[in-house]
């Protein structure tokens, strides 16, 4: 019996060290850096919106001091908090009260704060604001639809510019393989996946909503890597306050 259970413990570690060295060779087809061909706009400013209330279900700011907000943004450098107003009749506010705003060719930005004060609220504006500028939005949800144009997209390119796209994504602790294969990523992978072919489009801006949602620790420090190493401008929303730290200005 006991030979039996040595024989079976053999078998697993070795299955264990093939798929270890299958990976490592997978990993190496892919080595090297991201490919980051962007670069920070030309303008002084990108984005400038406040102060005032943005409304809940609006991107309108109203510049309107009696109105009551349910929350207020905090900005501290690069660092944006939403947190809940300190006025009793907040909890019937109408929105979130924000000062002014300002977001740089190169300002990296996270943006964090307990769900339904107005995260996504302050995203819109800032989206509405930034209409004319090259810009790559990465929602939170995804959808098949996005994973069947993402992965259209990618065997459409070119092959050198399909190589930088799966070497990035090796990067961020992905499997380019299993793309070649033609399987449908999962949405941590999709969103990976979105980040490379967007960054084909050399963005000006990059707006991410819970980037880290799907993703082992792994993957996050990995993403992290990537942010902070970004030229142009970079908004992301996250609950996250290390994954944040890592790639703020």
């Amino acid at each position: 019996g006991a030979s039996r259970a040595y024989a079976q413990l053999d078998g697993r570690i070795a299955a264990a060290e093939r798929r270890v060295a299958s990976l490592s060779v997978a990993a190496k087809r892919y080595d090297g850096d991201i490919w980051m061909n962007a670069a920070p706009s030309h303008r002084t400013e990108l984005i400038r919106i406040g102060p005032g209330v943005v409304r809940f279900g609006d991107a309108a700011v109203v510049d309107d001091a009696v109105t009551v907000a349910r929350s207020r943004l905090c900005a501290d450098g690069g660092l944006w908090r939403v947190v809940a107003a300190d006025d009793d009749m907040a909890v019937d506010g109408v929105g979130v009260r924000i000062p002014l705003l300002s977001v740089g060719p190169r300002d990296h930005i996270g943006l964090t704060g307990p769900n339904g004060l107005g995260k996504s609220t302050v995203i819109r504006a800032l989206l509405r604001a930034a209409a004319d500028v090259r810009m790559l939005t990465i929602a939170q949800n995804t959808t098949d639809e996005d994973a069947r144009r993402a992965m259209t997209r990618l065997t459409g390119l070119p092959t050198r510019d399909r190589a930088r796209v799966l070497s990035s994504y090796a990067q961020l602790n992905a499997d380019p393989d299993k793309l070649l294969a033609g399987e449908s990523p999962s949405p941590g992978e999709l969103r990976k996946l979105l980040l490379c072919l967007g960054l084909l489009d050399r963005p000006e801006l990059i707006v991410m909503d819970e980037p880290t949602n799907h993703l082992d620790l792994e993957s996050k420090e990995a993403l992290a890597r990537v942010l902070a190493e970004y030229p142009g401008a970079l908004i992301v929303v996250s609950h996250e306050r290390w994954f944040i730290e890592r790639f703020i200005s």
